[in-house]
């Protein structure tokens, strides 16, 4: 038994060093590049894309270092479905997006990319998050909240201008904020007696 302990000992610390030497045996790993892929619809949003760049430079993430920006800027609502694709299919580590149709279709072609948004009118009716506190999907980000906003307008709008009895609100009904603010704004016209 006292020749056992001593053996044991020794394999113990052998089998230790032996794992210290295999750890500095790996190859040293780069950092991860990580790859963005940027849609914006439309050059309005132009100064949040140079905002985000901005930013994340901010953060650690060096363009062409660590971080690599696919950006598409789009005009046409319909070129949105095949440039969405065109960049999944390229591989990218996280969608950035601009735009309520935008977003609603890359939320369309992925469920599992992360999807962050930096301007989207209502994604509780655009169907692309659960809750505001809880989005319990892959879509998150910054919303204007037309839809609640255009009752509190409408509200202000007879607050500043008491006598008004009418009010124009042009809308697209295929956008869904656009119907939903619409929506929104007849329920406050409705209660605020105006047409």
């Amino acid at each position: 038994m006292e020749k056992i302990i001593p053996i044991a000992i020794v394999v113990l610390l052998l089998g230790g060093w032996s794992a210290v030497l295999n750890f500095f045996k790996k190859p040293i790993e780069p950092p991860k590049t990580y790859t963005v892929g940027i849609i914006v619809r439309g050059e309005s949003y132009r100064p949040g894309v140079e905002g985000f760049r901005s930013k994340m430079k901010e953060l650690g993430y060096e363009e062409g270092k660590n971080i690599i920006y696919r950006i598409n800027f789009v005009e046409k609502r319909e070129e949105l479905p095949s440039v969405i694709s065109g960049i999944l299919k390229e591989g990218v580590d996280l969608l950035h997006i601009y735009s309520t149709p935008a977003t609603v279709e890359a939320h369309k072609l992925t469920k599992t990319v992360p999807i962050v948004f930096g301007s989207m009118g209502d994604p509780l009716a655009s169907g692309v998050i659960e809750s505001p506190q809880r989005p319990g999907k892959n879509v998150t980000g910054v919303s204007s909240l037309s839809s609640p906003l255009a009752a509190k307008r409408l509200e202000f709008l007879k607050e500043a201008v008491p006598k008004i009895k009418k009010v124009a609100i042009p809308f697209t009904p295929e956008d869904i904020p656009g119907a939903s603010s619409y929506d929104s704004a007849l329920e406050a016209a409705r209660k605020l007696d105006l047409d």
